[in-house]
């Protein structure tokens, strides 16, 4: 796997090799797992790159920058029961976006 760029591009890579957004949705939550493909809430998604950012001793980005990445990743924002969220891409488009976010071909 091939890690570079910033914390949430390794982020990105990281749940692209997993195949699921690497991280816990909720604080000390161990055991849900959330997929790529699905809409989930940007809250959880947040958490999960906190988390990611956390257990690799990565500084997180701050929200603007968080939202504006996940643009750029999986579209304008989307509403989840309620609340904004994204529509995470499967794992072969999410590559491709990261490579895109990288300008690699």
């Amino acid at each position: 796997m091939r890690m570079s760029g910033d914390s949430f591009v390794q982020w990105m890579q990281m749940s692209a090799e997993l195949g699921r957004v690497a991280g816990r949705r909720h604080r000390g939550d161990s055991t849900v797992r959330f997929e790529l493909g699905d809409t989930h809430a940007t809250e959880y998604l947040r958490n999960a790159y906190e988390d990611y950012c956390k257990a690799n001793s990565e500084r997180p980005l701050g929200s603007k920058g968080f939202s504006q990445n996940m643009i750029k990743i999986c579209g304008p924002r989307t509403k989840i029961r309620g609340a904004n969220g994204y529509k995470l891409p499967d794992e072969d488009t999410l590559r491709r976006k990261i490579d895109e976010l990288l300008r690699i071909k």
